[in-house]
């Protein structure tokens, strides 16, 4: 092999061999950026789950209410019906 070059590697974005100091500052801000990115998102899950968490006590809270509310309508129905009836 007469050519002195270094092989091809995919890796190395330039094609020039091994990375200078600017290449690798290059990926450590990218990988910086990217970890920052993955934080944000993670952030955004964590505080979706706490809400849905929230959400699910309300709507129990919701549903206990409207089944104690059914259970006095009958009652408060039949009252009103018959005051209804007695004035007629």
């Amino acid at each position: 092999m007469a050519n002195h070059e270094q092989p091809y590697d995919p890796y190395i974005p330039s094609g020039r061999g091994t990375p200078g100091p600017t290449a690798q500052h290059d990926g450590n801000d990218r990988t910086a950026a990217l970890q920052a990115q993955i934080d944000d998102t993670v952030n955004v899950m964590r505080q979706n789950i706490q809400r849905t968490e929230e959400r699910g006590g309300h709507l129990d809270n919701i549903e206990y209410t409207s089944q104690k509310i059914g259970k006095k309508m009958p009652d408060s129905f039949k009252r009103g019906a018959n005051r209804k009836l007695k004035e007629y």
